[in-house]
């Protein structure tokens, strides 16, 4: 799947700072500024435990693939106390085999404003750094994951097999969004293998900011 640079650039940001300087606006393409400004929103949602935030992102990203084309039967918000799980079927032709996921989560770590220098929830660009609650962990992932859906879907892209978009709601605590979809919904989630965006990350050159390897894990299903 492809994702434009400066979404998966997302990806390389700390829990506080991105390690990678962005592209500079003037620079952005149309689709750039797009991804900009959908992590600006992400980040605003307080999805720590106890603040219930997190279905109102699950709303907002669901009404996102909705306005791409996603039909609301392939869109499923599955409710679990405050929180909940999002998964999205992006349909294929059927002729690669069963379904690859991608995994990321929206629930953040607490973040105490007076521990902060910033706003954490207020995504914030300086000097080629992201900073921000979850810039990393994992809502960069999620954005970078989500904006290729969007693109893929404008471009009229048909995968040879289905692509599920897998949001959970309590990584961070509990997991228990996880354990109900897996015991409950299992429906939804047979595939061949499942790529989680919390898991490889990018390393850059600290100086010169080149990329130096992709790590990835995957899991079988």
């Amino acid at each position: 799947m492809a994702c434009a640079v400066f979404a998966c650039t997302l990806l390389a940001a700390s829990a506080g700072a991105a390690t990678a300087t962005p592209p500079a606006a003037a620079t952005r393409t149309p689709y750039e500024l797009r991804a900009r400004e959908v992590f600006a929103r992400v980040i605003g949602f307080h999805t720590e435990v106890g603040r219930g935030e997190v279905p109102a992102l699950a709303a907002y990203l669901s009404s996102l693939l909705r306005d791409a084309g996603i039909s609301d039967t392939d869109i499923h918000f599955l409710p679990l106390g405050e929180t909940g799980s999002l998964v999205v079927r992006y349909r294929g032709d059927g002729s690669g085999g069963k379904p690859i996921l991608l995994m990321a989560h929206m629930d953040v770590v607490t973040a105490k404003r007076e521990e902060w220098q910033r706003d954490p929830y207020t995504l914030v660009e300086d000097n080629g750094f992201f900073f921000g609650r979850g810039t990393l962990d994992v809502k960069g992932g999620l954005v970078c994951q989500l904006m290729a859906f969007l693109r893929l879907k404008a471009e009229g892209f048909v995968p040879s097999r289905d692509l599920v978009l897998v949001f959970t709601g309590d990584e961070e605590t509990s997991q228990d969004t996880t354990a109900d979809l897996v015991k409950n919904h299992r429906d939804l989630l047979e595939a061949d293998f499942a790529l989680n965006s919390d898991a490889g990350n990018a390393t850059l050159d600290e100086t010169t900011g080149r990329p130096l390897f992709q790590s990835l894990i995957d899991t079988l299903s």
